[in-house]
């Protein structure tokens, strides 16, 4: 509707046009009339000089000239230009003067004058005019690299372009999927493979597919046709030729359709020799384009990293490797940097390093203070290694890095300050004191643990509650009954391991709903860059087991021992064994199940912690006489799960452990050795005595509190 409106405005104002035109002329020739007629008597010199009117006439006479030399001229330009309908924005183009564009067409790729061909109808007639266009076609085509194979004889110089540079599926137009065969010219999506190619059929369903296989090469696709039928012939070229073929034999000429085969197969073979080129000037031109996209991308690289440096990052950029400087925004682009691109990149750049710079910051400040707590560690295990008797009760090395003066050295020392052992060794006098006065802090905690009677120091006052809890004796914590419980691990915790419990001096993220889970937030950063973690931080860590504690008490009566005085390196010194009454079988060879005290511990936990009577432990163990603990001993050195068992622990050459200081303070291992002296061997494998006193020494108690012989089953 709206287009016919249009043409009726515009059919009545050409009408308008018109009639004003015809108006205009008329009162032309009217002048014209009245200037031709004799001039009458007494006429003024102004009407004398009124003759130049003839000069608009003249004018409109020269203007019709000048119209009919343009239209004159069109006949001289080429057939190209003379194209039809509407020409779009590169109709300026193929108005320019014949020679320059010439001259720009020759700068010009083959694949940049295939795509000017498609571009309007112009363009096309002008670049398919062969006897303009086919230099331009060779200059380009011996100036593109990587240079191409030579165009075949069967093709001309821009069918060769569209051959090798076109983008869009040969039979249907599309660009996805494509795929090249290149001794037959075609280029296909995955769809019209099907439609455009037939399977090789068998010779039960084409007698003749043998002369036609000696002639063409079948094209393999393992990804279109069927696993057991992979090959095909283009259908064109493949009826053509058994039409061909069938006329021959029905014609029963031999020597032709054997003549006819020969020229076709060599064809075919100088096409398939044809196609190895094409293929490896198909991988140059991939590697050209990859290289290309990589040194676009440099560039703009290093075009980024320029101006960064000018605004003081070069700093945290030399940092940086080359795949993290990848992902930094804007990186991995391969256009130039303009300038607006950076005004729209430099914020988000410079925002970005500097999240990087505070990772770098606390990532140095963490090595720093691992550096430092290093040196402390080395000077702790000088210590120990001079003092073995203090090993069981001394802190955890990260431990140190929290008590004056270390914590000074290590925290408040400017970075720049590089410390070593010589910085540190100065403070080895002062350790002794430092370890006890841990332990007994230590020792406070545990003790304040263990459940008490109520009763409290008087302080004179007869108001409630302001007396202090009596603490249990030290002597508390090695009995057999004071067991702990890590809040991390299912570990049952003997003292004094207990102190030196792996759980108990490492990070830990704090259990959903804690009061430590609401702060970690606020410490995840620093929690982060320190990893020196105090011993049992928080203080609720380490918990009394109670239960194993009562078990325990059961066991030990079973034995036959006070559970109130008895200490567990005691019990582990007596090595007797209890059976579990409630594991007896009536029937059976084996019927006793036997066990150490440890292990009495973590089978009632493990197998009767869920049986209904509540008091089962206390009348569920019986210990055995000598003639079954012997039968136990032997049962247990035969088992095979208890071969790698130690339950006294190992024994160590005391000199082979003892670390060397130099002169200038620094710390080595020296004569540190590793290998274990045999079981009461005299001397170690590098030769110390071992028969002097305190020439070894033992670590059982760091021993696992699982670390006993397995049950074992008996008569």
């Amino acid at each position: 509707m709206q287009r016919s409106s249009a043409r009726i405005v515009q059919k009545r104002k050409d009408e308008s046009e018109k009639s004003e035109r015809q108006e205009a002329g008329k009162a032309s020739r009217a002048k014209e009339g009245r200037a031709a007629q004799p001039r009458r008597q007494g006429t003024s010199r102004i009407s004398e000089k009124s003759a130049p009117t003839k000069a608009p006439t003249a004018a409109r006479k020269k203007q019709k000239v000048a119209s009919s030399k343009v239209a004159t001229s069109n006949p001289t330009k080429g057939p190209w230009a003379k194209v039809k309908g509407r020409r779009g924005q590169l109709k300026m183009v193929v108005e320019m003067p014949f020679d320059i564009l010439l001259e720009l067409f020759s700068y010009l790729d083959p694949v940049d004058l295939l795509n000017l061909s498609k571009a309007s109808h112009a363009m096309r007639a002008l670049l398919l005019d062969r006897s303009v266009a086919l230099p331009l076609w060779k200059s380009a085509f011996e100036r593109v690299q990587p240079q191409p194979p030579a165009c075949p004889e069967d093709m001309n110089l821009p069918q060769y372009a569209s051959f090798l540079y076109g983008r869009t599926c040969s039979a249907c137009d599309t660009t996805v999927s494509l795929k090249r065969m290149w001794p037959y010219y075609l280029r296909l999506c995955k769809g019209c493979i099907t439609k455009e190619f037939i399977p090789v059929p068998t010779r039960e369903e084409e007698p003749l597919v043998e002369k036609i296989g000696s002639i063409l090469a079948p094209y393999y696709d393992r990804e279109t046709w069927s696993a057991w039928r992979r090959h095909g012939y283009p259908r064109a070229i493949y009826e053509k030729y058994l039409e061909e073929l069938r006329k021959m034999v029905k014609d029963k000429t031999t020597s032709r359709l054997d003549r006819y085969v020969k020229e076709e197969k060599e064809k075919w073979e100088r096409k398939r020799i044809a196609a190895g080129g094409w293929r490896g000037w198909e991988y140059r031109v991939g590697r050209a384009k990859v290289e290309d996209i990589i040194n676009r991308r440099s560039n703009r690289k290093e075009a980024i990293k320029e101006r960064l440096r000018e605004i003081g990052y070069g700093a945290i950029l030399d940092r940086l490797s080359n795949d993290a400087l990848m992902t930094l925004p804007g990186m991995g682009g391969v256009k130039p940097l303009s300038d607006a691109e950076w005004n729209r990149l430099e914020q988000l750049l410079i925002d970005t390093l500097d999240e990087l710079q505070k990772t770098f910051d606390q990532r140095d400040r963490k090595a720093l203070l691992i550096h430092r707590t290093h040196n402390v560690a080395w000077l702790h295990e000088y210590y120990i290694a001079l003092n073995r008797e203090k090993q069981q009760f001394a802190p955890p090395k990260r431990e140190l890095a929290h008590v004056e003066p270390f914590r000074s050295m290590i925290y408040d020392t400017p970075s720049d300050v590089k410390l070593g052992h010589p910085d540190f060794t100065k403070l080895l006098d002062k350790l002794p004191q430092i370890y006890d006065e841990w332990k007994k802090r230590a020792d406070e905690v545990l003790l304040r643990l263990l459940p008490t009677e109520g009763q409290t120091e008087s302080s004179g006052s007869k108001k409630k509650g302001k007396g202090k809890a009596i603490l249990p004796d030290a002597s508390t914590l090695n009995l057999a009954t004071t067991l702990f419980s890590c809040e991390w691990c299912p570990e049952i915790l003997t003292y004094p391991i207990v102190l030196s419990h792996g759980c108990l001096a490492q990070k830990h993220r704090a259990k959903k709903g804690s009061k430590k889970d609401r702060d970690d937030d606020q410490d995840a950063e620093d929690d982060d860059v320190d990893s020196n973690v105090p011993w049992n931080e928080g203080g609720d860590q380490v918990a009394f087991d109670e239960y194993a504690s009562k078990i325990a008490a059961a066991v030990i009566k079973a034995l036959g021992e006070d559970p109130s005085t008895v200490t567990w390196e005691e019990l582990d010194r007596l090595n007797q064994r209890v059976e579990c009454l409630r594991c007896r079988k009536e029937k059976g060879a084996n019927k006793r199940l036997v066990m150490g005290w440890r292990a009495a511990i973590l089978h009632e936990i493990d197998k009767h912690s869920e049986d209904d009577d509540e008091d089962r432990y206390e009348t569920g163990w019986e210990g055995l006489d000598a003639d079954s603990l012997a039968l136990a001993h032997e049962k247990e050195k035969q088992a095979k799960n208890n071969s790698h068992i130690r339950p006294s622990g190992n024994v160590h050459c005391v000199e082979c452990k003892k670390l060397t200081m130099e002169e200038d303070g620094r710390l080595s291992y020296g004569n540190y050795g590793f290998k274990l002296p045999e079981p009461g061997a005299t001397e170690c494998p590098k030769g110390h005595d071992l028969s002097k006193e305190g020439a070894t020494y033992s670590d059982g108690w760091m021993m696992a509190f699982k670390a006993m012989p397995h049950p074992v089953k008996i008569a």
